[in-house]
Formats: C-alpha cells, structure tokens, sequence
C-alpha cells in the first residue's frame, strides 16, 4: 500500500524540476523516542502546485508514513516484573470459556521489547496518513476542499471539510472559517479493546489583524462535537482487589478551544534582525477536562532565508471527571487511560534553518532551496508506574525526543 504511494509522489515531483512554474515541495524524515520504550521512524513530504500563471487556482497533496513500535500496548511488557503485574490482572478477567485472561493473553504476540501487540507476527507496524485538498484565491477572498486519511493495520480515518477566508481592511485583516467531519474506526481485540466507530464534527473560525509591518495579532474558536468511542484504552480498568472491568466512557463529548496568538518583529535600521511569537490555548470538554497551553518562540536571522529558533512550551490539564487510579466496581463511567488523567508538560527545542545558494540551486535541480534541522524534548510529570505503563523507574518522569529533518524544493 505504501510503495504505491511513494511511487506516485516521486512521479508528480520529478517533472516539476524542469517546470519553473511556482510548485514548492518540502520534505522531512523525523525519529521519535521516549523512556517507555516507543520508536517511530517517519517520513513526510508535501507537495503545492499551483494550475494557472496567476496561482489562483491551487492543488496540495500531504503524504506521512510511518514506521512505530510500542504505541499500541496489549498487556505485555519489556521485563519479568511486569509481564507478571500483568498477569495477575489477567487472571481476574472471567472468560466463558474457563480460560484466564493470562493465557488468552500468552497466544497473542507481542514485542518483548515494548510491549507492543505483533500484528501478524510483525514487531513493526507500519501506518499511513494522506490529505488532497484544492483551493482558488483571488483578491483576498479564498476557499477549498480537503479531504484526509488514515490507516493502519486495526484503524481507519477518513476526513472531509472545505474552508473560505476573506481579507478586507485594506488587507490587513483575515477572516476564516473551516469545517470538517471524521469517519473513524477501530477493529478491536476483546475484551480489553473492544473498537468501535467514532464521528466527529469540528468547526474553526480564526480573525487575524496586521497591525504594522512587524506585529500581527490573530484569535481563533474551535468547537468539536463527537458520537462514539473507539474502544482502544491505553491502560485497563480494575479495581483495588485487581478484577478486571470494561471501560466504559460517554457517548458524546462536545469540546471547545479557544485561540489568540501575538507574533512581533525587531528590526535593526530598517532590517528585521529577530520575531517574538506567544500563542496560548484554552480547552475545555463535557467529560469535565480542560486544558491551557502556552507556546513562545524566539527566532533570530542570520541572513536572508536563515535563522535560528528556540522554543518553550508549557501544557497543562485536569483529569476527566470519572477518570480513577482503581474502582468500585458499581460507577456508571469509568477508564484508567494515563491521557485522561492531569498532568503537566514541558516541551524544549530548537531549529536550524539554512538556505543554499542560489548557483547551487542553479547547478543542478537536485540541489534543494533549503535545509531546516529541529529537536524538541518534552517532559511530563507522570512518573514510572508499571499499573499504568509507565516503564520506567517510580521516580522517574516521562519523557520523549523529536528529531526532525527537512528540504524544501521550489520550483
């Protein structure tokens, strides 16, 4: 499924090489750890084209795929200590057919490394995402289609949404509205993932204003509607004594973010040496979890095209209202997934962009215009927990690193 795919892309990206006409095509691969064992090796490539001489009418194409293993956990683990804390959880499972969940569990395969399931015998599972969109702008007012994808091995997601923009004000303030609605599925492995479909509509309306040439204000709303859940916790349900339960979560969930954002340029005689971006989230949802996030960014220009970026970003959330370490047994809600729970991050990074130069470029297509190198490290205020599937030591925070390595081409 994937070969096809990267086929395709190298076939509509080569020719552009020669064709002068206005396309930019970026790349990226990027590599991603963390301290409970999880590895993803990922490339991504976006390709813009426009289909007249004034690039009124546009056509995009979004491609991400994906190498993971350690993101989609059964019960199994990377040491005796806690394949045997999941077994004894297991055998509290009731199983009409006499068996303990610990030997249901000993026939499925699974990474001794992570923990991960083993899909048909493989430790890897390969995932792919995908979006087409086409748009038409002329005169400050735009609009377009998008239509998304995702798949793996147990999971489905199609996404359709259009979306319509108008400047007016001289220009200088933009007005946008998007819709979208999701398809999704997941096949399921009973009893601990049963699956299930999920729909979401999401609704975005953003205004952004440019003040002067070097300061630009934006605020935006979005509101999400879902029916469904897919049935996939991350940890499972049981109860102080250890019996085993099904999670159990409300059908709907309805969910609103709120927006702004500050971006300020300094400029040294007339030149712009450095920017100041600060962006701050709100989020609040009917299962009681709400959220604030602040992200600042400070970026310096070595020259034309090239600078440096540093990055502090800070996330914080309760916990949903029925979410708890163990239960009763008799609640009416329940589940032990780890992201429903409150906790705090910090995330750091860095990047690196640097252009080449222009006879390079010229020498040979192949040559790209830009090469960009990030690194982002987050650390989260969750600690070791074999229970929850923290494996790491109890006092020990969780943590994870992003590398990321990208080229943009235009032609």
């Amino acid at each position: 499924m994937l070969m096809p795919k990267l086929w395709l892309g190298i076939a509509i990206a080569v020719p552009l090489f020669a064709s002068g006409g206005g396309a930019t095509f970026d790349a990226k691969v990027n590599r991603f750890t963390d301290n409970n064992g999880v590895w993803s090796k990922a490339a991504e490539w976006s390709l813009n084209l426009p289909l007249d001489e004034n690039k009124e009418w546009t056509v995009g194409w979004d491609q991400e795929v994906d190498a993971v293993t350690g993101a989609s956990r059964f019960l199994g683990s990377k040491d005796p200590m806690a394949e045997a804390a999941n077994a004894s959880i297991l055998d509290a499972i009731p199983r009409e057919d006499g068996r303990s969940g610990a030997s249901v569990a000993s026939n499925v395969p699974v990474d001794g490394t992570t923990g991960a399931t083993v899909n048909g015998g493989r430790k890897v599972e390969l995932r792919a995402s995908e979006s087409f969109k086409a748009g038409f702008s002329r005169e400050g007012r735009g609009g377009g289609l998008v239509f998304a994808m995702s798949h793996e091995s147990d999971y489905v997601s199609y996404a359709p949404g259009a979306y319509l923009s108008w400047d007016f004000n001289e220009r200088n303030t933009t007005l946008g509205f998007s819709y979208s609605h999701n398809f999704d599925d997941f096949i399921g492995n009973p009893p601990l993932a049963p699956g299930g479909k999920k729909n979401i509509d999401s609704y975005q309306l953003t205004l952004a204003q440019s003040w002067t040439a070097t300061t630009l204000t934006s605020m935006g709303a979005h509101w999400m509607a879902s029916q469904g859940y897919l049935g996939h916790p991350y940890t499972p349900v049981y109860t102080q004594t250890g019996t085993m339960l099904t999670e159990v979560v409300p059908d709907r969930k309805n969910a609103l973010a709120l927006s702004a954002a500050m971006v300020q340029g300094i400029t040294w005689n007339d030149i712009l040496k450095a920017s100041l971006q600060l962006d701050g989230r709100y989020y609040d949802d009917s299962w009681g979890l709400n959220s604030a996030t602040v992200d600042f960014k400070v970026l310096y220009y070595l020259y034309e095209g090239a600078y440096v970026r540093l990055r502090t970003r800070y996330y914080d959330q309760s916990g949903a209202n029925f979410a708890r370490p163990v239960y009763g047994g008799g609640e009416r809600y329940r589940t032990a997934d780890i992201r429903f729970y409150p906790f705090h991050s910090w995330t750091f990074g860095g990047k690196v962009s640097i252009p080449f130069r222009e006879s390079w470029v010229e020498w040979s297509r192949l040559v790209p215009n830009s090469v960009n190198f990030s690194y982002d490290y987050c650390t989260r205020n969750t600690y070791g927990d074999l229970e929850r599937y923290q494996f790491y030591a109890p006092d020990e925070t969780y943590h994870q690193g992003l590398w990321v390595l990208g080229i943009r081409y235009a032609f």
